[in-house]
């Protein structure tokens, strides 16, 4: 029975030191560019532009990993069964097009507030690992599939629910004390951490 103890508590040491080596590995080579696509670099970041269609984007930076919009979060506190987001995982057979689509055009509404909610979606082209910090990538569309923001942060991490500044930031609204209003194009970037993430 002991012998047997000893064996646990030998794989278990075992386990835990392969898992630190592991991990201490990924923190010092910087492997958080495994997060991304292979096309998604600071360069074809840099390229998309306010107003470009879904299918330049794509063909930019390729497929990405999450789909999700903030159409259909909106509801009145007195609404009794609210309809459901788009929050998708992307796999290499999905239609995005059609899934898209097929989401906006269902006019179902569950209150007022719920349909007069703004269409636009984001593609998300980041795949976060575990305790490794990340950079996250964004393109946001509105309804007709037009690009109208970029945004690149980090995470530390799936479990990382922080709001850090951004790193990159490509966007047609503004902040106002009565919310986003429409401007020209502009753009921020923190140049010592795009480089350091992105390039």
């Amino acid at each position: 029975m002991k012998q047997v103890q000893v064996s646990l508590v030998k794989i278990f040491i075992l386990i835990t030191v392969v898992f630190l080596t592991v991990l201490i590995f990924i923190c010092l080579f910087n492997v958080q560019i495994l997060s991304l696509p292979s096309k998604v670099t600071g360069q074809s970041i840099k390229s998309i532009k306010v107003g470009m269609n879904f299918n330049e984007v794509m063909a930019i930076l390729g497929r990405p990993n999450h789909i999700n919009t903030d159409y259909g979060r909106s509801h009145m506190i007195s609404c009794q069964n609210p309809k459901g987001f788009l929050d998708n995982d992307i796999s290499d057979g999905d239609d995005i097009n059609t899934i898209v689509s097929d989401f906006f055009n269902d006019k179902r509404s569950c209150c007022k507030a719920n349909a007069e909610d703004k269409k636009g979606f984001d593609l998300c082209f980041s795949r976060l690992i575990p305790f490794v910090t990340c950079p996250t990538v964004f393109v946001s569309f509105d309804s007709t599939f037009k690009v109208d923001m970029v945004h690149v942060s980090r995470k530390l991490g799936m479990f990382d629910h922080a709001d850090y500044p951004p790193i990159y930031h490509l966007s047609t609204y503004d902040n106002s004390p009565d919310g986003p209003v429409r401007v020209n194009p502009w753009t921020y970037i923190d140049q010592e951490a795009f480089v350091k993430f992105l390039n």
